[in-house]
């Protein structure tokens, strides 16, 4: 038996494009993030849930207030250090691509709901940049 939950969550942070990277994207610009984590159970509790969804959420909660009204840089973009006692940055490892944002946010998740010994499998993560696009990072 496997049960298949979503929880969805949003954010609205800033973010530009560097590392190269010729277009508008390489203006700091910002999105109302839509997403969603979609876990696998293969059993249910005591209660016949897979996971409660008000465990889903306890886990998303933080991350939500960490990226929230938040400017997203990669963590080499020569802004850093001009920016990082003037606003709230949240620095990744990559370009803050969607592609980027997805997978901090599965690898994010995917540590929590060990470390909270929720009993389910991370299995993607959708994010949404715009109402016309979205990305969906599978990560194990």
């Amino acid at each position: 038996m496997t049960v298949e939950l979503e929880k969805k969550f949003r954010f609205e942070s800033a973010h530009r494009l560097v590392k190269g990277y010729q277009g508008k994207c390489n203006n700091i610009h910002g999105h109302s993030w839509n997403g969603k984590i979609v876990v696998l159970c293969n059993k249910l509790d005591e209660f016949d849930m897979g996971v409660d969804y008000a465990d889903l959420k306890r886990v998303l909660r933080p991350l939500e207030d960490e990226l929230d009204h938040k400017l997203i840089l990669w963590e080499g973009d020569s802004l850093v250090d001009e920016l990082k006692d003037k606003t709230q940055l949240v620095l990744l490892k990559k370009n803050p691509t969607s592609e980027a944002i997805a997978m901090y946010i599965f690898w994010y998740v995917h540590d929590k709901l060990i470390k909270l010994k929720i009993n389910c499998t991370l299995l993607e993560v959708q994010i949404e940049e715009t109402c016309t696009t979205k990305c969906t990072y599978r990560g194990c």
